[in-house]
């Protein structure tokens, strides 16, 4: 009878383990999700205030060279930053281009979106989606 007691005890306690664990994982990926939110509005504020830009190393001229406004830089940014959340948080190739036809392949390939993102990177965490375009502006421009 002790056996059967310690045993399904045993099995409370794993089930209490995995439980515990998931939620807390869930907790992370809600927490990250609302940070997201978060750095979305304030990426969006810096075509309002485009002197902040100066805080991350940018100025006038780099807005200038890249071909954008400072209210087209924050849109592609706050575009591209909340894209990534989706992409750093796959499963996907890295070195995979964006699929014909899709969304993101359509902004990728107009020079006016190449031009800017060496700026944009310059203000994005390395990952899959940094990767995912870098790829995609590479196969595009090969052909």
């Amino acid at each position: 009878m002790e056996i059967v007691i310690a045993s399904i005890a045993l099995l409370v306690s794993i089930a209490s383990s995995v439980w515990t664990f998931r939620q807390n994982r869930e907790l992370t990926r809600v927490a990250r999700l609302s940070n997201l939110t978060s750095i979305v509005g304030v990426e969006g504020s810096l075509g309002k205030v485009p002197s902040a830009l100066r805080f991350h190393g940018i100025d006038q001229a780099d807005l200038a060279e890249a071909g954008v406004t400072p209210e087209e830089f924050a849109y592609l940014l706050t575009n591209c930053t909340a894209t990534a959340f989706y992409h750093n948080t796959s499963n996907e190739d890295p070195d995979e281009p964006f699929a014909e036809g899709s969304y993101r392949r359509a902004m990728c390939v107009t020079p006016d979106f190449q031009r800017a993102w060496p700026l944009l990177k310059r203000m994005m965490n390395k990952g899959m989606f940094v990767s995912r375009v870098d790829a995609t502006i590479a196969a595009v421009r090969k052909t």
